[in-house]
């Protein structure tokens, strides 16, 4: 049997082309057998220096083996890729920081025969000092212990509070049955999936533990589709205060909010929009319904902060961010920062005409707001705003590709507009085979 290829397919084959994120397949073996022309400026070669040569001979993996371990299980087992952060090295010797997504390519058989993926050069983000303040951080140094245990009551993470209060690094943690730890806790948790799984809410509990005594407050993980996966447990030390002191047991809903939000402008952050984005293509797929993606750049802003300053730039892209907001009337659509001067917005049971309608929208919300903007041709702030429309999601195939696909879609779009003079809109309208 000849070996699958996913890129023989259209939309996907019109779009890996122009799409500035790196397109790449690689077959049951781990080794290239597609590469997009952005290889060569991700890792400094050619789509022929890559297509051929194994995944971490070309990439070694010079992060945490988690990233090796779930890529090698995700082809061998045909499962998908989401956001999975891979640290490894440019042609030149610099060290590269990918966002990594893909899905299984399977035969006619259903049988997994490699895995197409995207793959998106984080470096500057993670390497920005801004990045005291992504959730990671947050929740790591939060003065509150918190862990995450899964539906099997094994614990899957915690933060350095956590580890100290139960006297264990936490590498040594993870895995552990609850049970191990806290008989009491892991009961008080069983029962609470129990209340989630039914539709309820729990009540704090108080727990005694290690000679201290505590809040447990609990809140349900979910995965993109919503399901029950485990829970969030947030354990505050009240054996040296009034127990009335009640504010600090909600820190695991202070931390969700801070995880879902940017921290400049307050719309949802690029991790969120992936978890709505999935959540709506799902929605769209069991209603039938068409769902519509928008991509808006600020145009010619690294003039704008080379001639006003970064402060000024972070003033304009909150004003940026409102207006967009204004232009989404709708309670479902999401408007969310998807890195720099880039946003996205999703736009659910949204046609291709209404995408074009409210990318216009945006577009003229911007340019009334007539700030200045002297570096650029036009005199004052404006967007591109690149679109794509998918009228059905088809009931068939993975999720993750439809969402690469109009992603890869509507970066196409928004390159049109910035080439057709900026201060412009482009839809696409694609209609994945099998719709």
């Amino acid at each position: 049997m000849s070996e699958s290829n996913v890129l023989d397919e259209p939309p996907l084959q019109r779009t890996a082309e122009t799409s500035q994120y790196w397109v790449w397949q690689v077959n049951r073996n781990c080794e290239f057998s597609f590469s997009s022309s952005a290889s060569k400026s991700l890792l400094g070669l050619s789509p022929n220096e890559v297509i051929g040569r194994p995944y971490f001979s070309l990439l070694p993996n010079i992060g945490p083996i988690d990233f090796e371990t779930a890529f090698r299980t995700a082809v061998d087992n045909g499962s998908s890729l989401e956001n999975l952060v891979h640290k490894t090295q440019h042609a030149d010797g610099t060290i590269r920081i990918l966002d990594v997504s893909g899905a299984p390519v399977r035969r006619d058989d259903g049988a997994p025969d490699g895995f197409f993926g995207v793959s998106i050069d984080i470096t500057a983000e993670a390497s920005d000092a801004r990045g005291l303040l992504d959730p990671k951080t947050l929740y790591t140094e939060a003065p509150v212990a918190l862990c995450v245990v899964n539906r099997e009551g094994r614990y899957t993470r915690v933060n350095g509070q956590f580890a100290r209060t139960a006297g264990l690094a936490p590498e040594s943690i993870i895995g552990l049955p609850l049970a191990d730890l806290s008989p009491e806790a892991a009961q008080k948790f069983e029962s609470n999936i129990q209340i989630f799984d039914l539709g309820g809410d729990v009540a704090e509990h108080e727990l005694k533990w290690r000679g201290r005594f505590f809040r447990m407050s609990v809140e349900p993980v979910r995965n993109a589709e919503g399901d029950i996966v485990g829970g969030s447990i947030a354990l505050v030390d009240v054996t040296n205060y009034d127990n009335t002191i009640r504010g600090l047991t909600n820190a695991n809903r202070r931390f969700q909010l801070l995880a879902e939000r940017d921290y400049l402008t307050t719309l949802f952050n690029r991790r969120q929009f992936e978890k709505i984005f999935r959540m709506e293509l799902g929605s769209a797929r069991r209603e039938r319904q068409p769902v519509s993606l928008l991509i808006v750049d600020v145009d010619q802003f690294k003039r704008f902060n080379d001639h006003y300053g970064h402060a000024a730039g972070d003033r304009s892209l909150r004003e940026v961010a409102k207006a967009l907001v204004s232009a989404c009337s709708r309670p479902r659509d999401s408007v969310c920062r998807y890195g720099g001067e880039e946003f996205a917005i999703v736009l659910p049971g949204t046609n291709h005409a209404g995408a074009q309608v409210v990318a216009e929208r945006v577009r003229q919300a911007v340019f009334v707001l007539d700030l200045p903007h002297e570096a650029s041709d036009l005199g004052r702030l404006s967007v591109s705003v690149g679109g794509s429309t998918l009228e059905r999601v088809p009931k068939i195939g993975d999720l993750t590709t439809y969402r690469q696909t109009l992603l890869m879609s509507a970066d196409a779009a928004l390159y049109k507009a910035k080439q057709g003079g900026r201060n412009t809109v482009r839809v696409a309208e694609i209609s994945p085979g099998g719709a």
